[in-house]
């Protein structure tokens, strides 16, 4: 014996309307007892809140928060805005100072100046290291790659608007 969710009536055998209340359902019966007394009145309704679309602006912000993984402290405008310049920092050794030039108060360009400052760095011991024969070479040359990886991530991660320093030698921080 099946009965309809909404209204309690009983159905006919492989019925998907309820013939009180005119309820469709895909297989939403109830077998066992009949329903309680007042479940035949067919005037059993939820009450659903309106769903309320939230703010844009903080819309934005989680996406930012979940995807771009940017920490607290950084504004999303700035580093909208010193993407590129922040590149010109991974480029050369010279270049640190445009970023830190060009833009004093940016803490975004100031954290890929450090990066790239802590990585040029490694890479002049790595030069150092390569003067040492046979086991200095193998040991620079590894260091020189993986500086070349590192480089290629801090313009990536520059580019793409992150704050996540470089593997290894990123949490060095030179310049406060």
């Amino acid at each position: 014996m099946a009965f309809c969710t909404n209204c309690g009536t009983e159905l006919p055998d492989g019925g998907n309307v309820c013939p009180n209340c005119g309820y469709s359902f895909t297989g939403g019966v109830s077998y066992g007892a009949a329903p309680g007394p007042d479940a035949g009145n067919g005037q059993q309704y939820q009450q659903y809140q309106q769903y309320q679309q939230p703010d844009y602006e903080q819309q934005q912000y989680q996406y930012q928060q979940q995807y771009r993984q940017i920490p607290p402290g950084y504004d999303s405008e700035d580093i909208q805005k010193n993407r590129l310049l922040s590149v010109c920092s991974y480029i050369s050794p010279l270049m640190i100072l445009i970023p830190l030039i060009a833009q004093p108060d940016s803490k975004y360009c100031r954290f890929h100046a450090n990066q790239a400052l802590v990585l040029a760095l490694f890479q002049l011991c790595c030069g150092i290291v390569c003067i040492i024969p046979i086991l200095g070479w193998i040991a620079g040359g590894i260091g020189l790659v993986f500086a070349l990886v590192c480089e290629i991530i801090g313009i990536v991660n520059s580019l793409s608007g992150k704050v996540n320093p470089l593997p290894l030698i990123g949490r060095i921080d030179v310049l406060h």
